[in-house]
Protein backbone atom coordinates (compact mmCIF):
# COMPACT_ATOMS: atom_id res chain seq x y z
CA UNK A 1 0.00 0.00 0.00
CA UNK A 2 2.82 2.56 0.64
CA UNK A 3 4.22 1.97 -2.70
CA UNK A 4 0.26 2.69 -4.39
CA UNK A 5 0.24 6.00 -2.01
CA UNK A 6 3.83 6.61 -3.21
CA UNK A 7 2.98 6.52 -6.74
CA UNK A 8 -0.15 8.86 -6.13
CA UNK A 9 -2.67 6.58 -6.64
CA UNK A 10 -5.57 7.44 -5.00
CA UNK A 11 -8.37 5.49 -5.36
CA UNK A 12 -8.81 1.55 -5.48
CA UNK A 13 -11.76 -0.63 -6.94
CA UNK A 14 -12.07 -3.96 -5.12
CA UNK A 15 -14.01 -6.88 -6.25
CA UNK A 16 -15.60 -8.20 -2.80
CA UNK A 17 -18.05 -9.93 -4.13
CA UNK A 18 -20.27 -11.08 -0.59
CA UNK A 19 -20.28 -9.99 2.91
CA UNK A 20 -20.99 -13.50 3.47
CA UNK A 21 -18.45 -16.03 4.16
CA UNK A 22 -20.18 -19.23 2.85
CA UNK A 23 -21.16 -16.98 -0.38
CA UNK A 24 -17.53 -15.31 -1.01
CA UNK A 25 -16.04 -18.62 -1.03
CA UNK A 26 -18.65 -20.22 -3.89
CA UNK A 27 -18.09 -17.30 -6.06
CA UNK A 28 -13.86 -16.64 -5.55
CA UNK A 29 -12.70 -19.50 -4.13
CA UNK A 30 -11.67 -21.64 -0.58
CA UNK A 31 -8.67 -19.14 0.22
CA UNK A 32 -11.19 -15.79 -0.20
CA UNK A 33 -11.95 -14.13 3.41
CA UNK A 34 -14.57 -11.65 5.04
CA UNK A 35 -11.45 -10.96 7.42
CA UNK A 36 -9.08 -10.42 4.63
CA UNK A 37 -11.35 -7.90 2.32
CA UNK A 38 -11.81 -5.54 5.94
CA UNK A 39 -8.15 -5.59 6.49
CA UNK A 40 -7.78 -4.49 2.76
CA UNK A 41 -10.12 -1.70 3.28
CA UNK A 42 -8.24 -0.89 6.20
CA UNK A 43 -4.90 -0.42 4.67
CA UNK A 44 -6.41 1.61 1.79
CA UNK A 45 -7.71 4.52 4.24
CA UNK A 46 -4.54 4.33 6.25
CA UNK A 47 -2.56 5.55 3.63
CA UNK A 48 -5.66 8.33 2.47
CA UNK A 49 -6.64 6.25 -0.63
CA UNK A 50 -10.27 5.76 -1.22
CA UNK A 51 -11.86 2.27 -1.22
CA UNK A 52 -14.37 1.66 -3.57
CA UNK A 53 -15.52 -2.12 -4.28
CA UNK A 54 -18.25 -3.91 -6.30
CA UNK A 55 -20.35 -6.84 -5.01
CA UNK A 56 -22.24 -9.38 -6.35
CA UNK A 57 -26.13 -11.02 -5.23
CA UNK A 58 -28.17 -13.50 -6.48
CA UNK A 59 -26.18 -16.62 -6.08
CA UNK A 60 -27.96 -20.31 -6.70
CA UNK A 61 -27.96 -20.87 -2.94
CA UNK A 62 -27.81 -17.70 -1.74
CA UNK A 63 -30.27 -16.15 1.16
CA UNK A 64 -32.08 -13.25 2.12
CA UNK A 65 -29.97 -13.16 5.43
CA UNK A 66 -26.62 -14.15 3.21
CA UNK A 67 -27.50 -11.06 1.33
CA UNK A 68 -28.28 -9.23 4.51
CA UNK A 69 -24.73 -9.88 5.57
CA UNK A 70 -23.12 -8.11 2.75
CA UNK A 71 -25.56 -5.09 3.41
CA UNK A 72 -24.59 -5.16 6.87
CA UNK A 73 -20.37 -5.74 5.74
CA UNK A 74 -20.71 -2.36 3.38
CA UNK A 75 -22.72 -0.49 6.52
CA UNK A 76 -19.83 -1.49 9.28
CA UNK A 77 -17.21 -0.79 6.41
CA UNK A 78 -15.12 2.66 5.08
CA UNK A 79 -15.72 1.63 1.62
CA UNK A 80 -15.89 5.18 -0.21
CA UNK A 81 -18.41 3.88 -3.18
CA UNK A 82 -19.80 0.76 -3.82
CA UNK A 83 -21.89 -0.77 -6.80
CA UNK A 84 -23.76 -4.24 -6.49
CA UNK A 85 -24.34 -6.63 -9.10
CA UNK A 86 -26.57 -9.61 -9.89
CA UNK A 87 -24.92 -12.68 -10.45
CA UNK A 88 -24.70 -13.20 -14.08
CA UNK A 89 -24.31 -16.21 -16.68
CA UNK A 90 -21.31 -16.01 -19.27
CA UNK A 91 -20.55 -18.31 -21.59
CA UNK A 92 -16.97 -20.15 -20.35
CA UNK A 93 -17.94 -19.51 -16.49
CA UNK A 94 -19.04 -22.24 -13.95
CA UNK A 95 -21.80 -19.89 -13.94
CA UNK A 96 -22.42 -20.22 -17.43
CA UNK A 97 -22.43 -24.20 -17.00
CA UNK A 98 -24.86 -23.63 -13.85
CA UNK A 99 -27.66 -21.44 -16.45
CA UNK A 100 -27.00 -23.75 -19.23
CA UNK A 101 -27.56 -27.11 -17.57
CA UNK A 102 -30.61 -25.61 -15.86
CA UNK A 103 -32.55 -24.17 -19.50
CA UNK A 104 -31.48 -20.34 -18.63
CA UNK A 105 -29.39 -19.89 -21.25
CA UNK A 106 -28.28 -21.54 -24.18
CA UNK A 107 -26.19 -20.57 -27.32
CA UNK A 108 -29.18 -19.54 -29.42
CA UNK A 109 -30.73 -17.25 -26.89
CA UNK A 110 -31.10 -13.41 -26.92
CA UNK A 111 -27.93 -12.32 -25.96
CA UNK A 112 -29.24 -9.25 -24.53
CA UNK A 113 -30.36 -10.72 -21.43
CA UNK A 114 -26.97 -10.81 -20.67
CA UNK A 115 -26.17 -7.09 -20.83
CA UNK A 116 -29.13 -5.63 -18.55
CA UNK A 117 -28.97 -3.40 -15.64
CA UNK A 118 -31.10 -4.90 -12.89
CA UNK A 119 -32.13 -1.58 -11.44
CA UNK A 120 -34.42 -0.98 -14.42
CA UNK A 121 -34.48 -4.00 -16.21
CA UNK A 122 -34.79 -6.67 -13.53
CA UNK A 123 -37.62 -8.87 -15.31
CA UNK A 124 -35.39 -9.38 -18.29
CA UNK A 125 -32.45 -10.38 -16.30
CA UNK A 126 -31.56 -14.08 -16.14
CA UNK A 127 -31.70 -14.64 -12.22
CA UNK A 128 -29.93 -18.01 -11.16
CA UNK A 129 -31.41 -17.65 -7.39
CA UNK A 130 -33.39 -21.35 -6.49
CA UNK A 131 -33.86 -19.70 -3.52
CA UNK A 132 -35.06 -15.86 -4.01
CA UNK A 133 -37.77 -15.07 -6.44
CA UNK A 134 -37.24 -12.55 -9.47
CA UNK A 135 -38.95 -10.01 -6.61
CA UNK A 136 -37.36 -10.50 -3.72
CA UNK A 137 -34.18 -10.17 -5.65
CA UNK A 138 -35.38 -6.99 -6.91
CA UNK A 139 -36.42 -5.53 -3.53
CA UNK A 140 -32.90 -6.60 -1.52
CA UNK A 141 -31.05 -5.08 -4.97
CA UNK A 142 -33.50 -1.75 -4.18
CA UNK A 143 -31.99 -1.78 -0.38
CA UNK A 144 -28.33 -1.26 -1.95
CA UNK A 145 -29.19 1.39 -4.06
CA UNK A 146 -30.44 3.84 -1.39
CA UNK A 147 -27.35 2.71 0.98
CA UNK A 148 -25.30 3.21 -2.15
CA UNK A 149 -26.83 6.68 -2.83
CA UNK A 150 -26.61 7.67 0.96
CA UNK A 151 -23.20 6.92 0.36
CA UNK A 152 -22.57 8.72 -2.81
CA UNK A 153 -23.68 12.02 -0.81
CA UNK A 154 -21.99 11.63 1.96
CA UNK A 155 -18.71 11.02 0.59
CA UNK A 156 -18.98 12.40 -2.90
CA UNK A 157 -16.95 15.48 -2.18
CA UNK A 158 -14.42 14.24 -1.20
CA UNK A 159 -13.88 11.23 -3.55
CA UNK A 160 -10.54 12.14 -5.93
CA UNK A 161 -12.77 11.65 -9.07
CA UNK A 162 -15.04 14.48 -8.43
CA UNK A 163 -13.97 16.14 -11.38
CA UNK A 164 -15.24 13.15 -13.54
CA UNK A 165 -18.56 13.83 -12.28
CA UNK A 166 -19.50 16.30 -14.41
CA UNK A 167 -18.29 14.54 -17.63
CA UNK A 168 -20.13 11.69 -16.46
CA UNK A 169 -23.38 12.73 -16.13
CA UNK A 170 -23.05 14.50 -19.51
CA UNK A 171 -22.55 11.31 -21.23
CA UNK A 172 -25.37 9.81 -19.05
CA UNK A 173 -28.03 12.29 -20.39
CA UNK A 174 -26.52 12.17 -23.73
CA UNK A 175 -26.80 8.10 -23.57
CA UNK A 176 -30.29 8.39 -22.40
CA UNK A 177 -31.46 10.98 -24.53
CA UNK A 178 -29.96 8.97 -27.69
CA UNK A 179 -32.15 5.68 -26.42
CA UNK A 180 -35.55 8.28 -26.32
CA UNK A 181 -35.36 9.42 -29.87
CA UNK A 182 -34.67 6.12 -30.63
CA UNK A 183 -37.84 5.02 -28.80
CA UNK A 184 -39.65 7.38 -30.21
CA UNK A 185 -38.98 7.17 -33.67
CA UNK A 186 -38.89 3.36 -33.54
CA UNK A 187 -43.11 3.96 -32.69
CA UNK A 188 -43.53 6.30 -36.13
Amino acid sequence: MRLLAEMNVVSVGMGLESGSQRVLQYLKGKNSGIEENRSAIRMLKKYKIAANASFIMGCPDETREEILETLDFIKKSDLDLFDVYVLTPFPGTPTWTYALERGLVSEEMDWDRLNVTFASHHKKAIILSEVLTREELHRLFQEFRKLQFCMIGKNILRHPFLMDIPRMVGNKLIEKSCQAVSFLVGKK
